[in-house]
């Protein structure tokens, strides 16, 4: 037993013999807990409190703790299974339960036949680590030590490679500091495999950028996550694994191609309205969808359906903004298609935010004739209408609002003819 106790992490698989716990200070977890929740080897955050249970001695030890990683997606899976207990005893919602871990150890020829297990909370200090250890970290602070010194007090400066792991790890500039004296390290070769690829990827720079909307958003914001999905019970499974739409507080989606026995459901959502389409193949329906941790608003619809087609406005309240997802088959008059949102405008007095599938190229001259129309009712497009919406290259999935402060960009999707749309608008 003695020799266990000399036994280090790795003999473990990543559990420390002694860890010394201090709320405040900074952990990492030191194996892998759940790495498809974020909770893997290396994963850093701050030890916020200690709760203590009586071995079989009667000893007061650590049982389990909570942490917060400063990362909504890191441990999201395992907050949801602690989410009652945080609530009843009072405990922040943004922290995350690590609990003593078993891993049985490598004992090596020597001790063949003998099984030992080691208990461990698997923390272990976070104050310092190695390059290598940081990789796949986000930290909010990072002190780089570009040199290192050997036994015999030469200097060592770290490779290129190794610091720009190092000062990568930071989420901003104001929190990267070098400690010690900085040489810019010698510049690639011509033929670095790695420069010749930025200098391409510089010459064909995506045409939209990717946002998310964890990394945009705070508090204060109402966040919408709208597309054109085209068959909604194929995509389901695509749209619940897409980070982006999963942390917004709606889902809105037109086009569904969804009928009356179809499931609904997505976890974490509430359904608010749902229209049915009447086949597969056709362009009606739509969906919305609020947050568990918001009200579920009322909604209402708008809708005309005509020889030539069918067009419709899907409006709901929160706070002082109006928001809007309409959707205009290309055949529907585009006369009853105004006529249609004057009649939404004249039901409220909110702030509007228009959003949806019209089937009407912004970018051509057609479009600017809309756009002169939403113009004359104080209305102005979020989005640039040069950059396409569709894989067509068309710019027909729109923004119109006259809220200021609001954020609207195209993210990039990979089911659909059409690309999705990210809505950040502050609460007024």
């Amino acid at each position: 037993m003695k020799k266990a106790e000399t036994f280090s992490a790795s003999d473990a698989e990543g559990l420390p013999y002694k860890t010394h716990l201090q709320v405040g200070a900074e952990y990492f977890v030191s194996t892998n807990i759940d790495v498809s929740d974020g909770l893997f080897n290396g994963s850093t955050g701050t030890l916020c409190s200690i709760e203590y249970a009586l071995n079989s001695t009667g000893k007061r030890v650590p049982q389990q703790v909570w942490m917060d990683f400063h990362n909504p997606m890191v441990g999201s899976a395992a907050r949801k299974n602690t989410n009652a207990l945080q609530i009843s005893r009072g405990i922040n919602p943004d922290w995350t339960c690590i609990k003593m871990h078993e891993r049985s150890m490598n004992l090596g020829r020597q001790y063949r036949g003998m099984e030992l297990i080691r208990k461990q909370l698997p923390l272990i200090a976070a104050n310092a680590m190695t390059i290598a250890k940081s990789q796949g970290s986000s930290l909010k602070f990072v002190v780089a030590c570009p040199t290192t010194e050997g036994p015999t007090g030469r200097k060592r400066y770290i490779r290129r490679e190794e610091l720009y792991v190092a000062c990568s790890r930071a989420t901003s500039l104001n929190g990267l500091f070098i400690s010690g004296n900085f040489r810019a390290p010698p510049l690639p070769r011509k033929n670095d495999v790695v420069t010749a690829e930025m200098s391409r990827l510089q010459q064909h720079l995506l045409q939209c950028p990717l946002i998310h909307f964890q990394d945009m958003v705070n508090n204060n914001e109402i966040t919408v996550f709208f597309m054109n999905i085209q068959y909604f019970v194929k995509h389901r499974p695509d749209i619940c694994a897409d980070q982006c739409a999963m942390s917004s507080q709606y889902l809105a989606f037109v086009e569904p191609h969804i009928l009356q026995h179809d499931s609904d459901a997505i976890e974490d959502f509430i359904t608010v309205h749902r229209i049915n389409s009447a086949s597969r193949h056709t362009s009606d329906g739509a969906l919305l969808y609020s947050n568990n941790n918001i009200d579920v608003p009322n909604s209402k619809l708008y809708s005309l359906t005509g020889a030539g087609g069918h067009c419709l406005f899907l409006a709901w309240v929160d706070g002082d903004t109006c928001f809007a997802m309409a959707y205009r088959s290309p055949s529907s008059s585009i006369v009853q298609f105004k006529q249609l949102f004057r009649n939404l405008l004249n039901d409220t007095n909110c702030h509007v935010i228009l959003f949806g599938d019209i089937n009407i190229d912004l970018s051509k001259p057609e479009g600017n004739i809309f756009i002169s129309f939403m113009a004359g009712l104080g209305f102005h497009s979020a989005l640039d209408v040069n950059i396409s919406t569709t894989t067509a290259g068309t710019h027909i999935d729109c923004v119109f609002s006259n809220v200021t402060g609001l954020t609207a960009s195209i993210y990039e999707t990979y089911f659909s003819h059409h690309k999705a749309i990210c809505i950040a608008v502050p609460k007024f």
